[in-house]
């Protein structure tokens, strides 16, 4: 039975990287509000300045995913900011939201290896909360002040359902920052990075089908993911996001705020049973390996790249047999990819 490790160290590898007989799904029935541009806020995306991060429409089951660094000043004074996750219900109806899944992230820029694997954490193991939106009314969540020079972020999911009912309902949410005055805001702070993205995309779960890795030598093999040149996939494991204001839209290089189910079959050709173990990394700077199964949670702090954490052990698997045992990643944020996901016998 596949158990993850939680006291791995990081190894240099140089695996066998391979390429095919992978496939890739996620559920695009389900919405992904996701904000990263701007990520460094200036007074000038504040709600003081008119402005909101983001806002868009969104309806039943939505992953919430948000990442900025407080960089705001007022001439010349380092201000602390607001950062709150506003509802608004549109509808003639009230609404029930249930916040199913939950993790924030605020600490300074200067921390080493920043990162909201800690948020990701409390994510997987958060109990759920339900509050209800009468029509026409807002609503804030995830309120909180973020001390100047601090990164912060909400990773979340949550279902919206006409009140009282099973029926699928939609809201406006917008992410918001502010100084002073949380009901400034009337449009979309301008954007600042054409690679980072914000808006809804098609979707955040994911299942990643990695073609069989055999082995009758000891050297490790690996696959590339989360990254539309060099993966394996090719981009489709990377949700697309489209932005209301049209500024910010695109592919999401990295697939952060995604959950990735994780299917890497691996057949043992050796003559005898061999015991079996996989890593995670990134060859595009650091990485933050986490992954979940069952009950169980493993996570790493800042892990420089082309070293590997090994995260799950498989087992024994005996001679000509093959062996796959699904377990659930993430990318936390500060991440670099593409990720790599490889395996090797003990």
């Amino acid at each position: 039975m596949a158990t993850l490790i939680h006291n791995s160290t990081p190894t240099s590898r140089t695996p066998t990287f391979k390429t095919t007989g992978c496939s890739t799904y996620r559920n695009t029935t389900e919405d992904f509000f996701y904000s990263n541009n701007p990520e460094e806020l200036a007074y000038s995306h504040t709600a003081d300045a008119g402005k909101w991060l983001c806002r868009e429409t969104v309806r039943g089951t939505v992953q919430l995913y948000t990442w900025h660094h407080n960089k705001v000043s007022v001439n010349g004074v380092n201000k602390s900011i607001n950062s709150t996750i506003l509802i608004y219900n549109p509808n003639s109806f009230a609404v029930d939201i249930t916040i199913s899944n939950q993790g924030v992230t605020s600490m300074s820029y200067n921390t080493t290896g920043f990162s909201d694997y800690n948020a990701w954490e409390n994510y997987v193991n958060s109990s759920s909360s339900v509050i209800t939106v009468q029509s026409g009314q807002y609503y804030n969540i995830f309120n909180r002040q973020i001390p100047y020079n601090y990164v912060f972020g909400v990773v979340a999911k949550i279902q919206i359902k006409r009140s009282g009912t099973s029926t699928v309902a939609g809201v406006t949410l917008f992410d918001i920052a502010y100084v002073s005055n949380s009901a400034g805001a009337t449009a979309c702070a301008a954007s600042t990075d054409p690679l980072r993205r914000r808006g809804n995309g098609n979707g955040f779960y994911q299942t990643l089908q990695f073609g069989t890795l055999e082995f009758a030598n000891s050297t490790p093999q690996a696959y590339k993911f989360a990254a539309s040149v060099e993966g394996v996939f090719g981009g489709d494991d990377c949700s697309d996001i489209i932005d209301e204001s049209g500024q910010a839209s695109g592919l999401l290089e990295g697939g952060f705020g995604q959950i990735f189910v994780v299917r890497l079959p691996i057949k043992n050709n050796f003559s005898t049973a061999k015991t079996f173990k996989i890593f995670l990394g990134s060859i595009g700077g650091p990485s933050f390996p986490f992954a979940y199964l069952g009950s169980d949670l493993a996570k790493y702090g800042q892990t420089d790249a082309f070293k590997y954490i090994d995260i799950v052990n498989l087992g024994s698997i005996g001679s000509g047999e093959t062996l796959t045992e699904p377990f659930s990643i993430v990318i936390p944020a500060s991440a670099a990819t593409p990720y790599i996901i490889g395996a090797y016998p003990v």
